[in-house]
């Protein structure tokens, strides 16, 4: 892609608050911020480099966030779109990482590090392999029955948005930081103590929500 294709591209089908060029590798870098509108199919029709401010996309047709930015000085939002997978994700977002109201199943592919918020809420998640090794805000999830849980202990701010399964008793005690504050960002010895909390009362075994 060359530079004049880029900018018919980049002003059909992206609001651009600031200034942008094509690098050496044929993606977009911007200095500032990137609101995306309605692609002309499912995935991002020009791919990004590194943005210094927000990059975010709401209700669009995308399915894959391949050619987002590698990197995110702001807050990254990909959020009630038809998102099936975070392959192509930033690998660090300095601020937010809100991709909620999806069709996510599992994290692989989503960012290492996030300074800020981290929010997959209302996507129905069977696996929590590929979240980030550092949240510096919290960690917004949905309780979903076959959902595994016990990794979140790894995170001192847990939220979990309401979705359409009610959340069992014992699992908001558990993650309740006034009845159990050594149990948030706890890590291993946390998720140890969960497990014989859950097990005393008989909800460990074969219970998917106990599996790491």
């Amino acid at each position: 892609m060359n530079k004049t294709q880029a900018d018919l591209l980049l002003k059909r089908h992206f609001t651009i608050k600031g200034k942008w060029n094509l690098n050496s590798q044929g993606l977009v870098d911007v200095e500032g911020k990137v609101i995306g509108e309605t692609q002309p199919t499912d995935r991002l029709c020009v791919a990004f480099g590194h943005v210094s401010g927000d990059f975010a996309f709401a209700a669009t047709n995308l399915r894959t966030l391949e050619g987002a930015p590698h990197t995110v000085g702001g807050r990254f939002e990909c959020f009630q779109t038809n998102l099936r997978s975070l392959k192509g994700a930033p690998r660090t977002v300095a601020n937010d990482f809100i991709v909620g109201n999806n069709q996510l199943t599992s994290l692989q592919g989503g960012p290492l590090e996030v300074g800020g918020n981290y929010g997959v809420h209302l996507n129905h998640l069977t696996s929590l392999e590929g979240a980030p090794s550092t949240v510096g805000g919290r960690f917004f999830i949905t309780y979903y029955p076959d959902t595994p849980l016990l990794k979140l202990f790894n995170y001192k701010h847990v939220n979990f948005i309401k979705g359409d399964a009610p959340m069992p008793e014992i699992w908001q005690d558990l993650f309740n930081p006034i009845k159990h504050p050594e149990l948030q960002g706890g890590g291993r010895v946390a998720i140890m103590k969960a497990v014989a909390i859950l097990s005393k009362a008989g909800l460990y075994k074969d219970n998917p929500n106990a599996q790491q």
